[in-house]
């Protein structure tokens, strides 16, 4: 029962001060489960210990929720360091012995329930404050890997991107816009710094700071307004030049995953964000309702990931655009850049499709978002808002799958075609 108690109080906890923090924050059911789930695992010894000669040692698992809650916070509040991360964990030992030796059942119960009553009754009564009328916020979006010919927006027949297109007939629209590198820092560093990678004496991962001067996030923050990020692509994130003039820019999986899964996934070599963009569009929602300034115009950056290798479209679009088709049928896109494995022309469908699926997942994504900020008021009068791509994809142009190599023009134009259906076969 204390095992119990122990985990539902750490998440408790760590739910009611994210929710009420300076970070965006935007839990689902599933984000309580799992972090119920791993204080479980590490509190359990505590069970098998009550029965030995090392029951007191047990004191220190029951505890052991408290060290994942600090260190939670710690990842999602955006602390760096080892030696900030070790202290954490032990003041998270300490938290959790003084709170579990010394208080009883009831008293448990109660510390679990009252911090989440509370924050619920904070949190939704900051919600929906309309938009400053003095001036217009914008929001700047970069739809991340995608390809203008994989868009019903610019005439391709699939309906893969039926929000964006109802946005553009209203909107003024670049039908041909060349993006400055053919990966995400570099494409990025254009975008914000307004010159091309080169002359920002772009190398590697990072730019020259001395060739930096004067950024879209420096610009729009001397007018006054606050600027903030939000990215589902952790690289744009971790590169710090890319941050410069912003208050603040997030890594998405920062504001989502538990540390301990940070750390799981990068021994898996899994180290980025591959979700559904409606997590993002979730966390841009509670920026805007919780941490937005009041009376004052903003600029808020988002990236969305969803269409990007590998090409998993979550099971809804999966059937409506690959039917059948197996995505680890071309998960590894760099054995056919490689030569290693030859791209069939029933593989380059395949990536067709399962591509098209993720589009629309995050289009539908972007609806949702476009519907949040009409519910809080925003329109064209108090709303500037910016769409784009950081770069397309290649989808078997030149017998290429990806991006990065670079993309001709046949992978950037739109053709107004859908692709071939592929067989649902697995290889």
């Amino acid at each position: 029962m204390r095992v119990a108690l122990s985990c539902a109080l750490a998440t408790s906890l760590e739910f009611a001060v994210r929710a009420v923090g300076p970070v965006p924050f935007a839990p689902r059911w599933s984000d309580a489960g799992l972090r119920l789930l791993l204080c479980g695992l590490t509190a359990s010894p505590a069970l098998v210990l009550a029965r030995t000669r090392l029951a007191k040692l047990g004191g220190v698992f029951l505890a052991a929720p408290f060290a994942l809650l600090l260190s939670n916070l710690g990842f999602a509040f955006g602390l760096s360091g080892t030696d900030a991360r070790v202290i954490l964990a032990f003041g998270g030992l300490l938290l959790g012995g003084m709170v579990t030796r010394f208080g009883g059942g009831r008293s448990l119960v109660a510390a679990a329930v009252l911090p989440l009553l509370v924050t619920g009754a904070i949190r939704w009564r900051s919600v929906a404050v309309g938009p400053d009328a003095s001036a217009p916020s914008v929001l700047f979006v970069v739809f991340d890997t995608t390809a203008v010919g994989h868009l019903s927006a610019y005439g391709y027949q699939r309906p893969t991107s039926p929000h964006l297109a109802t946005l553009a007939r209203e909107s003024l629209v670049y039908k041909r816009a060349v993006a400055a590198a053919p990966w995400t820092v570099p494409s990025h560093g254009a975008m914000f710094f307004g010159r091309y990678p080169s002359e920002l004496g772009f190398h590697e991962y990072d730019f020259d700071r001395n060739r930096i001067a004067g950024t879209l996030a420096d610009d729009l923050a001397a007018t006054g307004r606050a600027a903030v990020a939000i990215s589902a692509n952790p690289w744009v994130a971790q590169t710090d030049a890319l941050g410069v003039g912003f208050g603040a820019m997030w890594d998405v999986t920062h504001l989502i995953d538990p540390f301990v899964v940070r750390i799981i996934n990068k021994l898996r070599e899994r180290w980025g964000y591959k979700g559904s963009g409606k997590r993002v569009t979730d966390l841009a929602l509670d920026w805007i309702d919780r941490l937005s300034p009041r009376d004052q115009p903003w600029l808020l950056f988002v990236n969305f990931m969803d269409p990007h290798a590998p090409y998993t479209p979550p099971s809804s679009k999966q059937r409506a655009f690959a039917p059948g088709i197996d995505p680890d049928r071309v998960a590894e896109v760099r054995m056919y850049n490689s030569g290693r494995v030859h791209l069939t022309s029933e593989d380059r469908a395949a990536a067709q499709n399962l591509y098209d699926g993720e589009i629309a997942e995050m289009d539908q994504a972007f609806g949702q978002l476009l519907g949040g900020l009409r519910h809080r008021g925003y329109d064209s009068k108090n709303l500037l808002l910016i769409v784009t791509a950081d770069h397309g994809e290649n989808l078997g142009e030149n017998g290429l799958v990806g991006h990065l190599l670079g993309m001709s023009d046949a992978s950037s134009t739109c053709r107004c075609s859908s692709p071939v259906p592929v067989s649902p076969r697995a290889r």
